[in-house]
């Protein structure tokens, strides 16, 4: 290499560690870069040789983060969820979402004093609920009332919070909504109806909403409700209800066609009964939320 080439290479070598320089002074005023170089205890050596590691942890803009961790004197890249990742994971503890919508933003303390606002007297008859759902440990809640008093939007807030709250997963499921998607689903020869009924009974949390809006069919109560039911009883696992009739009114009606077949009625009654066992009940007294006038 001549005289002026290594002149040349030198200026070069001297910009490109100016450059770092910049760089590294930049990293270093980077509050989570102070951190895992205080945490990890880090050299400026160390930082200055794995400079490019650092410059990736300035990329916050994905759902996992890039951090660095000292293992065996070297310096390792670990993934770690975002803020917005963590704060919104307990969205992933919601099973069969397909077939019924949950507003996942729902707020439950939000929701108790907009409550509070319409109706006091509803309002304090849902506070008395939560102190039982704080209390009750594997039993769930049998809500029920008349249409429209905010029955199931109760019922979903509960199921956001214990999501955010609690390390369970979660499925809230209306029932005419499960009964629909199931008889849809016969239409594609890929549809596996067991697939669902195996995670309504293994989920750690259900929600059946809307019991008794419509008839069970017998299909729908032996090969799936009773089946679901009869195993999270046994494996007291917590299930939440909401219904316009009280449990005793929902076995009337159910076994309402039933009067002659006295088989199909101690179905009816066996259901009705581990609806019982898995849930304390709740009368819901209060205006219904979505009257209109009509002319």
């Amino acid at each position: 290499m001549s005289k002026y080439e290594n002149i040349i290479s030198n200026e070069l070598n001297l910009d490109i560690e100016k450059e770092k320089q910049k760089i590294i002074e930049a990293l270093v005023q980077n509050e989570r870069i102070k951190e895992v170089i205080k945490t990890e205890n880090i050299s400026f050596q160390e930082l200055y040789n794995n400079i490019s590691l650092f410059i990736q942890m300035l990329d916050e803009s994905q759902d996992y983060l890039i951090t660095i961790k000292k293992i065996d004197n070297k310096l390792q890249k670990i993934y770690v969820p975002s803020k917005e990742r963590k704060k919104n994971l307990y969205k992933e503890k919601f099973w069969l979402t397909e077939i019924t919508n949950l507003d996942t933003e729902l707020d439950l303390q939000k929701l108790v004093k907009e409550n509070d606002q319409k109706d006091k007297n509803l309002n304090s008859r849902f506070q008395e609920i939560l102190i039982n759902f704080n209390k009750l440990k594997n039993q769930g809640i049998y809500l029920y009332g008349d249409a429209g008093i905010g029955k199931s939007t109760f019922l979903k807030a509960i199921a956001v919070h214990i999501a955010k709250k609690r390390k369970n997963t979660v499925a809230f499921l209306n029932v005419p909504e499960l009964k629909s998607y199931i008889i849809n689903g016969w239409k594609d020869p890929n549809f596996n109806s067991n697939s669902i009924l195996k995670a309504m009974k293994e989920v750690d949390v259900l929600f059946l909403d809307d019991l008794g809006a419509e008839k069970i069919s017998s299909w729908f109560r032996d090969s799936f409700l009773f089946l679901v039911l009869d195993h999270r009883m046994n494996f007291k696992k917590i299930t939440y209800f909401s219904s316009n009739f009280s449990l005793k009114k929902l076995l009337e009606i159910e076994a309402k066609d039933s009067k002659t077949d006295e088989i199909d009625r101690d179905k009816s009654k066996r259901l009705i009964e581990r609806i019982g066992t898995l849930s304390k009940s709740f009368l819901i007294k209060g205006e219904n939320l979505r009257k209109t006038d009509i002319n």
